[in-house]
């Protein structure tokens, strides 16, 4: 009788410890994955003081390619592109790495840019910009959405 209460008594501690572990926001792991993203990261056009990330769903991008500007995330590097069902446009991306500073922020590094496309005004650009972009406030708008923003 007195090893079934040990047992009860360490099934609650530990079931009270995992529940209060899954309700802690971790950046690192909320980051992962692919995001439709406001703008380019880096993009010299854009001041790059906010970013808004919403979630794709796997089953998204499993069945089609994805259009719009994306990020995917995956430990701690990015790549952000723009992409369009037509080629007929402007098409810019970066790549770079993303660090956690503490729970709630990050440093967002920008390695390059690039650009190319077929409209007139798209002037094809290949930047190595090796440039830190400074830290990111995370704030959790939803479980789908997430706002970085720029600390001043």
């Amino acid at each position: 009788m007195q090893s079934v209460v040990v047992i009860l008594c360490c099934t609650l501690v530990v079931g009270c410890t995992n529940y209060k572990k899954s309700e802690e926001f971790d950046e690192v792991g909320v980051l992962q994955g692919i995001w439709y993203i406001n703008s380019v990261v880096g993009h010299p056009k854009n001041d790059n003081k906010i970013f808004i990330l919403k979630k794709i769903k796997k089953e998204e991008h499993a069945e089609r390619y994805i259009y719009g500007t994306t990020i995917s995330i995956k430990d701690k590097s990015f790549d952000c592109v723009y992409s369009a069902p037509c080629g007929n446009d402007c098409f810019p991306s970066s790549n770079g790495l993303i660090g956690q500073v503490n729970k709630q922020q990050i440093k967002i590094f920008v390695k390059e840019f690039k650009q190319h496309g077929m409209v007139p005004d798209c002037e094809k650009k290949h930047l190595q910009l090796n440039k830190d972009l400074g830290i990111y406030n995370i704030e959790k708008v939803s479980e789908k959405e997430i706002k970085l923003v720029k600390e001043e």
